[in-house]
């Protein structure tokens, strides 16, 4: 892009990015030139808790979940060793946060953890990091879920070694499989499951297994659990594990099918599919139960959500808050209770750090009594709140700020002057109260059961919520939950029998009714009679209820409805009227829970976590001659067991290592401000004219970086560099063929400062951004340098949904140079598409501007060939652009007008496709200039990469 851009700006740039294309999944994570930050809102302390397989990391406030997890691990470890006979030779680290938001937090891999991950088990060091979101029942599931992932690791890529060479061969086991068997092996059967497959055989939206690719998300976890449900109700259990041996020895899907169930994959996903209609279909005549009953004021298939969920009606049954992601963030909408009209957009989600997130898995909205604020769980700077939003206007009116894990469910007390929420502190989810002008909490509960959902009674006496506490002398059932209530006195009444998972009650105003969620063959509503004690109502819905909320005057029930693979708001007037009258409990029974008595942890086996370093992975390739000598690569990362300490080596050997390429970086992350560290020796050719002369130079150097999460969206970042410069310049003796010989040598001394501030808040599909903006705006100053400069530069990018499947992306880039050195730009291919590379390196100047605008589009979504080969693509997109270019200099020239052309400002327009090729994109673009040039033809553009 220009002479000194590649000599001293591009280096500047390497030294602080470089490494990011070499060791980006390791050390440099999340301080890519773009990219969201992890905001460590606090220091963590771990200890490690050893029992015979396992190594339970956890830190103060988790003793309690550290002893039960312990102990969901070890039942699940001799269960697994049974059934797949085979057990693990090391011990299993099984990692512990207190709550979803600080598990966000995690270093033990650096990618920004979204809010639907729930656990992970990697592969490398084979460690399993899962979060607490208040349920002991789920906690107890995800670590089977994730212990399973560990033991398929071992049966599948048994060499850690080869894991970490990436050696681990050609088949990759695919992810339905590895899903669908730690779902079924965990027996996580829930009714959520049920009601995700039966919806998708009555719409006709099933996937057959060869078809069942994965990138199509929960999907993949659901019908792949029902592949295994379907083989172990047919075959028996043992033919699970006999399909998953077969499938590790044999390392392809066609010929395991045929060994283990003598058809073709495509036969038995035929049967595979017959099996659920069979089952499904008679049910098919309940669909049309929810229409007499209910309606629905959104549609999902033509807003493009998947959620509109968590309705909160307003007290005069006019207005619904909800939170809905049609947009594809997470934001609360205002919406007509007639019709479902967008009143307003309240809450924009997901884009600053006022709002970073709403919770959209567990949300929680509500209305204060005289309509003028939104009370909903935000999280912002990292942390859970409750922010209280004034209607219409959106502003926040105040932030109640609890010193907690993380806050769900608020609800106003009938006067307003009070909230009730659920707190999750140190292992334990209970009920709080808070005084909304103090602002100070009082806890209502304190117990290691699980409260969920609590809800003022009409005269605000009184909470219900729901619990899995046991009734006094029963043993307790993580999971079997119960209504109970809370008298102003602090007294306890169990009012409903224990059963599946109940949620979500809601007093009628009149104080005779509870309304509630339970689970039966789906999630109906079930309505209470406080006045005769028993159950006088349920619907008999097919699809999933949740997030009851009712109008003052008990005539407007609003809710969640799941059907057609979406969430919709639904209301239903005059419930009491409309819900058919029904007496008897049909919950389902909860099968697959765990008992468990607290003991306490054993401290004695409490240990500090300790310091070691282990490889994450280790690539490279050698050779050897007799003229070179030794050539090669090597990168090889490295971290403890929290990842807060990551190492990163790269190195490009040729000959001996001080004619190679060499990266040593280090990085300390446990802290809100993270800190690098890195060492670099980079050799490079500046300047060559072949058979004349040639400029290499070899630059030697460090440097310190410090970043700041402002929150996860804007961070600073700080460094300062230094490094010398080796230059030599060669000229080539042609009269007397002797060859290339050092004219010269000198050496140069660069210190500099460097700053930027960074911003991103976009929305990611698998072809790339598609929503949002990303800012990069920073500078360098030298000081105590032989060349002084001083540069500053900006980088601004904007992508904008047009309908679901089109994105209009724009990018706007500047550098200016200044000072006694500073340096000199040109443009050429490289940046306006339609040039040749580097054409216009003559036309310099001490600054630059770059403009793009891109029209992005699906182009073949699915194209089948049959002859001369059976070849299948899809999923290529195609690509329209207008790109431009300007050099900042004195004898800058923008318009020709002898000739009636552009001159200095160089414009190319073009087309182009993109097909995937395992994590990059192969570009293939045409390209035509639109400005003065030699060659004015199309040109043919080949890359291998992602777009802006």
């Amino acid at each position: 892009m220009n002479q000194n851009w590649t000599v001293s700006f591009i280096l500047r740039i390497a030294s602080a990015f470089l490494v990011t294309v070499i060791l980006v999944p390791c050390v440099f994570g999340q301080y890519y030139y773009f990219g969201k930050s992890k905001v460590q809102t606090r220091e963590y302390h771990f200890q490690s808790y050893e029992t015979e397989h396992f190594k339970v990391l956890f830190y103060p406030g988790g003793e309690s979940m550290a002893e039960f997890a312990a102990r969901a691990a070890e039942d699940y470890y001799a269960r697994f060793t049974s059934e797949l006979g085979f057990g693990l030779d090391y011990k299993v680290p099984l990692v512990l946060y207190l709550s979803p938001g600080q598990f966000s937090e995690t270093n033990v891999v650096i990618d920004v953890i979204e809010e639907g991950v729930g656990g992970f088990a990697e592969l490398f060091k084979n460690r399993i990091v899962v979060p607490f979101n208040g349920s002991y029942s789920d906690l107890y599931h995800v670590i089977g879920h994730e212990l399973t992932h560990i033991f398929e690791f071992q049966m599948f890529y048994r060499s850690r070694l080869s894991a970490l060479l990436g050696a681990v061969g050609e088949f990759r086991i695919p992810l339905w499989i590895m899903e669908g068997f730690a779902e079924f092996q965990s027996g996580w059967v829930n009714v959520n499951s049920e009601v995700f497959m039966r919806d998708l055989v009555l719409n006709d939206r099933l996937v057959s297994f060869q078809n069942l690719s994965d990138d199509m998300g929960y999907l993949v976890y659901r019908e792949g659990e029902s592949f295994f449900q379907y083989v172990s109700e047919k075959y028996g259990r043992r033919k699970v594990y006999e399909f998953l041996h077969t499938l590790k020895n044999k390392r392809d899907m066609e010929a395991t099918f045929a060994a283990v169930f003598g058809v073709s994959i495509d036969r038995f996903s035929s049967d595979w599919e017959r099996w659920l209609r069979s089952r499904y279909w008679p049910l098919v005549t309940k669909v049309t139960n929810f229409d007499t009953v209910a309606h629905r004021l959104t549609d999902h298939r033509k807003d493009g959500s998947v959620y509109n969920t968590a309705p909160a009606v307003s007290p005069s049954g006019t207005k619904i808050a909800m939170i809905s992601d049609r947009l594809e963030y997470s934001d609360c909408y205002v919406i007509s209770a007639l019709n479902g009209r967008i009143l307003k957009r309240l809450v924009r989600g997901g884009r600053s750090g006022r709002f970073e997130g709403l919770h959209l898995l567990r949300p929680g909205i509500a209305w204060s009594p005289d309509e003028n604020l939104v009370a909903l769980v935000t999280k912002s700077t990292g942390r859970d709140n409750i922010a209280l939003v004034e209607y219409p206007d959106g502003r926040v009116k105040k932030r109640v700020g609890v010193e907690l894990d993380a806050v769900y469910s608020p609800k106003f007390s009938p006067d307003g002057k009070r909230i009730v929420f659920v707190g999750l502190k140190n292992g334990f989810s209970d009920i709080y109260v808070v005084d909304i002008s103090s602002g100070e909490p009082e806890r209502v509960t304190y117990d290691m059961y699980e409260e969920r959902d609590p809800v003022f009674s009409s005269g605000g006496d009184t909470i219900a919520f729901v619990s899995d506490r046991p009734a006094p002398g029963e043993e307790w059932v993580p999971g079997c939950y119960a209504l109970w209530m809370r008298t102003g006195q602090g007294q306890l009444r169990r009012i409903t029998e224990s059963g599946g998972k109940l949620s979500h009650p809601v007093f009628s105003h009149s104080g005779e009714y509870l309304f509630y969620v339970g689970t039966d063959s789906a999630k109906n509503i079930y309505v209470y009679s406080l006045k005769e004690a028993q159950l006088v109502g349920r619907t008999d819905f097919i699809g999933e209820v949740s997030y009851l909320t009712i109008s003052a005057d008990d005539r407007k029930l609003a809710f969640a409805y799941y059907e057609g693979v979406g969430w919709d708001i639904a209301v239903i007037l005059d419930p009491l009227m409309k819900i058919p009258f029904d007496t008897g409990y049909r919950y389902r029974a909860a099968s697959d829970t765990a008992r468990f008595t607290r003991k306490g942890i054993d401290f004695d086996r409490v240990k500090p976590v300790g310091f070691s370093l282990s490889p994450d992975y280790a690539v490279g390739a050698a050779s050897y001659s007799g003229y070179g000598g030794l050539s090669g690569v090597v990168n090889i990362a490295l971290s403890d067991m929290l990842g807060d300490h990551r190492f990163g080596i790269y190195t490009d050997i040729y000959g001996d290592l001080l004619n190679s390429n060499l990266i040593v970086e280090y990085w300390l992350l446990p802290f809100r401000i993270d800190y690098g560290f890195t060492f670099f020796q980079f050799r490079e050719t500046p300047y060559y004219r072949p058979f004349v002369y040639s400029v290499e130079r070899v630059n030697r150097g460090g440097q310190m970086m410090a970043a700041y999460p402002f929150d996860r969206f804007l961070r600073a970042e700080l460094g300062v560099t230094g490094y010398g410069s080796e230059n030599s310049w060669w000229l080539y003796d042609a009269q007397n063929y002797g060859g290339w010989y050092r004219d010269s040598l000198w050496w140069d001394r660069i210190f500099y400062l460097s700053g930027a501030m960074v911003f991103d808040n976009t929305f990611w599909t698998r072809e790339g951004p598609a929503r949002g903006t990303r800012m990069r705006i920073g500078g360098e100053v030298t000081f105590l340098s032989t060349r002084q400069f001083q540069d500053v530069y900006a980088d601004f990018r904007n992508y904008q949904r047009l309908g679901r499947r089109f994105v209009f992306a724009s990018r706007l880039f500047g550098v200016s140079s200044f000072g006694r050195d500073a340096d000199q730009y040109y443009i050429g291919g490289e940046d306006v598409r339609g040039y040749e590379w580097g054409e216009f390196y003559k036309d310099a100047g001490p600054g630059v501007g770059l403009v793009n605008f891109e029209f992005r589009y699906p182009f073949i979504d699915r194209l089948k060939l049959a002859f001369p080969l059976p070849v299948e693509i899809g999923g290529i997109r195609g690509v329209a652009f207008l790109d431009g270019g300007l050099v900042f200099r004195d004898s800058m020239q923008i318009w020709d007008g002898a000739n009636s052309r552009l001159q200095d400002l160089k414009l190319g327009v073009g087309a182009g496709i993109r097909i995937q090729v395992s994590y990059f994109f192969l570009k293939l673009d045409f390209a035509k200039p639109l400005s003065a040039t030699k060659k004015k033809g199309w040109k043919f553009l080949f890359g291998l990469g992602s777009d802006y």
